[in-house]
């Protein structure tokens, strides 16, 4: 995100945060996702389809996310980092 905001400005750094965060949200409907800072997303899975699959959704998430964002005349093509983190029911502690 640096890259993008020191050459095309911190309107072109919005531009893709926002263009990320419609697709990723728009690919990953029902389940939540909501920006957790910078150029950060979180999304919490509750789909047992999506849950039993991560590498498929990563795949997916992956291509949405590829596509280029024009922002004033400049094409700027996303590249993102990825991790999963899962919580299994007896893992869940009350206290």
């Amino acid at each position: 995100l640096r890259i993008v905001n020191d050459d095309c400005g911190y309107g072109g750094g919005d531009a893709v945060v926002a263009s990320i965060a419609q697709r990723v949200a728009k690919a990953l409907l029902p389940d939540t996702t909501f920006r957790t800072g910078g150029g950060e997303f979180t999304v919490i899975i509750q789909q047992k389809s999506t849950l039993l699959d991560l590498a498929e959704m990563a795949a997916k998430l992956r291509d949405v996310i590829a596509a280029p964002v024009v922002h004033e005349g400049h094409s700027i093509r996303p590249k993102v980092t990825m991790g999963a983190a899962v919580l299994a029911p007896q893992d869940a502690n009350p206290a």
